[in-house]
């Protein structure tokens, strides 16, 4: 399926051996003061660092910018979830206004299901033992693809509607399609903070949790379109048990999209296509 993205985004990492450089005590430091005040002076002018904001209105800011997206005639977005660092799942999904979806899953058996982090520091292994699921719901139908043991991409297959679970497929969708899930997990009360810019808003919220606490952020652009929702445990130190859920930060990114093909129904029986369900080839952890 052919996307075209609203924005391109990018960025490149600094180079690393400049910060091992030895400085020149005085030239630099005059050189590092100056552009130190000039960042200052840029923030407070175009009030780029954070500043308080209330529960309300986060709680009105949310919604609208989800309703912008919506406004568009398709969405794209990916999903991932980390273990202490370690990517443990990743998901690609598109959206159409008439509610045909399309997804891909792919899970790090190693990292998300082999319980290292009861007793070890690490996974015993990452990016080797990769499972594949694929969806695709057209007209209420859905079908399901699912990579067996030793095989890189399933066959589709008709799932009865009976035997489907209820909920929705990824979270990601389910900030799109469902008010409950439109704040996260963790709830509202807490303290929340505000950073404007040129390129949009940025509203953090903070909730106790545990014995520390949950961090979520929302990126909405300058269209007032949402953009990106994170979150992060920070010092939550309480151990897990085999039941409970892993995994520590996570993060969704949305791309609006202006002419998207229609979500087609797959030939069942066939083997999964990645290209033909529009998933990008930069999404991690492909099965070999």
């Amino acid at each position: 399926m052919a996307r075209e993205p609203a924005d391109g985004e990018g960025s490149s990492p600094p180079d690393s051996q400049a910060y091992r450089r030895r400085w020149r005590p005085l030239g630099v430091g005059i050189v590092i003061a100056l552009g130190l005040a000039v960042v200052i002076l840029v923030a407070l002018l175009t009030n780029e660092s954070p500043h308080p904001a209330t529960v309300e209105e986060l709680d009105s800011a949310i919604p609208s910018a989800i309703e912008a997206l919506m406004d568009s005639p398709g969405v794209e977005g990916q999903q991932f979830g980390y273990i202490d660092g370690y990517l443990a799942a990743a998901v690609w999904f598109g959206y159409r206004q008439n509610g045909d979806m399309a997804v891909t899953q792919r899970v790090d058996v190693d990292v998300s299901e082999t319980a290292w982090w009861l007793g070890n520091s690490r996974p015993p292994q990452t990016g080797q033992n990769i499972s594949e699921t694929s969806w695709i719901k057209v007209d209420g139908t859905l079908f399901e693809a699912v990579a067996g043991e030793g095989e890189s991409k399933g066959i589709w297959t008709v799932l009865d509607p009976e035997a489907v679970p209820p909920g929705p497929l990824v979270f990601g969708l389910a900030m799109l399609t469902e008010e409950d899930y439109r704040f996260g997990q963790f709830g509202v009360d807490g303290d929340v903070t505000l950073v404007d810019s040129s390129d949009g808003e940025t509203w953090t919220l903070t909730v106790p949790y545990s014995d520390g606490s949950a961090v979520q952020t929302w990126k909405v652009d300058a269209d007032g379109i949402l953009r990106s929702w994170s979150w992060e445990l920070v010092g939550v130190n309480a151990p897990l048990d085999d039941h409970d859920d892993p995994l520590n930060s996570g993060r969704v990114e949305f791309i609006p999209l202006r002419d998207p093909e229609p979500i087609g129904a797959p030939d069942v029986g066939a083997v999964v296509d990645p290209q033909d369900l529009g998933v990008p080839e930069e999404l991690p952890l492909e099965s070999s």
